[in-house]
C-alpha cells in the first residue's frame, strides 16, 4: 500500500517552482493525469523522493543518467494544474500568486531547476532561464519586493542559440538572492547552495579585504559591496559570518 501523502506547506510551493521548471504533466495509458519530475541532480532525486515518499526511478542516455520522481495524488496533482501546470508547458509558463510566507520556497524549487550560480574569473554570478519572457519579468519584481534586489538590477536578454530568455544578477545581488532563497530552507540542491558559500568562503572574504582596504582601482566600488552586504554584522547569515567575521 502507497504512504499517504502529506506535504508541508512549504515543500508545496518548492516543488510547484520546481515542477514548472523540470516537471510536466503526463496521463496515463488509463487517462488518469499525473505529474513527473525529471532531474540528473542524484541527491536532488533522493530529496525529492523523500518528502513525496515515493521511488525514483534511473535510467541513462546517451549523454548522462537521469532520474525521475512521479506525483500520482489526486488532490495534489489537481492543486499544481490549478497553478497552471499543463501539458506542453514550454513558453507557456504561468508565474502563480504565492503568499509572501513562501516566496523564497517557490523561487528556490524554480531555482534549482532552471536557474544557476557560478563562480567565473572570481565573481559570483547568478541566473534564470525560462521560455516566457513574463513569467521572468514577474520574478524579477518579487525578488526586488522580497529579496532586497534593485528592480533595475539583472540583466534580461533572449538567447540566441536556445529559444529561452535568461535573467542574470551579478556579485552583490546574487548574495542577496542566495540569502533569500535560503532562508528557512530545508530542501534545496547542494551544489548550487555549496557554489554560494564556496564564494564567501574562499573568494569574497579575500577581495573585501585586501581590495576594501586598498586604494587601488576598484577600492571604492568593494568598499560600497562591504558597506552594503556586510555593514551590519547582525544581518548576515550564520554560513556567511563563521567566514567573514574575523575581517569585519
Amino acid at each position: 500500500m502507497a504512504k499517504e501523502l502529506k506535504l508541508e506547506e512549504r515543500h508545496k510551493y518548492y516543488l510547484l517552482g520546481y515542477i514548472i521548471a523540470d516537471g510536466c504533466l503526463c496521463t496515463s495509458s488509463k487517462g488518469y493525469d499525473f505529474i513527473q519530475i525529471t532531474t540528473t541532480d542524484a541527491p536532488m532525486a533522493k530529496k525529492l523522493s523523500k518528502i513525496l515518499k515515493t521511488k525514483v526511478t534511473r535510467f541513462k542516455t546517451k549523454w548522462k543518467v537521469r532520474y525521475t520522481i512521479s506525483i500520482w495524488n489526486r488532490a495534489y496533482v489537481d492543486w499544481y494544474k490549478s497553478q497552471g501546470i499543463c501539458k506542453r508547458k514550454t513558453g507557456k509558463e504561468i508565474y502563480p500568486d504565492v503568499i509572501p510566507e513562501y516566496k523564497n520556497h517557490f523561487i528556490r524549487g524554480f531555482f534549482d531547476g532552471d536557474g544557476m550560480v557560478i563562480i567565473f574569473k572570481k565573481l559570483l554570478i547568478s541566473g534564470f532561464a525560462c521560455a516566457n519572457r513574463e513569467f521572468l519579468l514577474r520574478l524579477r519584481r518579487d525578488l526586488s519586493d522580497y529579496a532586497g534586489i534593485s528592480k533595475d538590477a539583472g540583466t534580461m536578454r533572449k538567447e540566441n542559440d536556445a529559444e529561452c530568455y535568461k535573467l542574470k544578477y551579478s556579485i552583490s545581488d546574487t548574495i542577496r538572492l542566495c540569502r533569500f532563497l535560503y532562508n528557512d530552507a530545508d530542501i534545496y540542491m547542494e551544489r548550487k547552495k555549496n557554489t554560494y558559500l564556496s564564494f564567501v568562503k574562499d573568494i569574497a572574504s579575500q577581495r573585501l579585504y585586501v581590495q576594501g582596504q586598498g586604494r587601488g582601482k576598484g577600492s571604492h566600488k568593494w568598499v560600497k559591496i562591504k558597506s552594503d552586504l556586510y555593514g551590519d554584522i547582525k544581518s548576515i547569515p550564520l554560513e556567511e559570518c563563521q567566514y567573514l567575521v574575523k575581517i569585519l
